[in-house]
């Protein structure tokens, strides 16, 4: 079972589309997929594939990489600096079970791919 893709990459695309004034069918023209693939994706059923995410990034104008983040794909991208610090800053002052409880959160969401809010 695929993943569902984010609120804000559909949106994304969609708005793409309004601006262009075209469709699920012509996207799927110019993307070389084909018209459920398109449908699939922009109503969030479920994530676009690899391939998928390699042409829309080029469609989109925007790196490979990033596209395969915001599809769900692949992780999100490093943090910078300051909210690396920030973490490290908030995780240091949580105690031990409360470091024990946030990673079985963590990885009860992935595990059962919830989304954050």
């Amino acid at each position: 079972m695929k993943k569902r893709i984010s609120n804000s990459f559909v949106r994304k695309i969609k708005n793409k589309m309004e601006e262009q004034n075209i469709g699920i069918c012509e996207l799927a023209r110019r993307l070389g997929v084909s018209h459920p693939t398109v449908s699939n994706f922009v109503s969030r059923s479920y994530q676009p594939s690899f391939d998928t995410c390699m042409v829309l990034a080029q469609w989109l104008g925007q790196s490979k990489i990033f596209t395969l983040q915001e599809a769900g794909l692949l992780p999100p991208g490093l943090l910078d600096t300051e909210t690396r610090n920030d973490w490290i800053e908030l995780l240091d002052a949580l105690s031990e079970r409360d470091i024990v409880i946030l990673k079985r959160t963590a990885e009860s969401m992935m595990k059962f791919g919830i989304e954050r809010r």
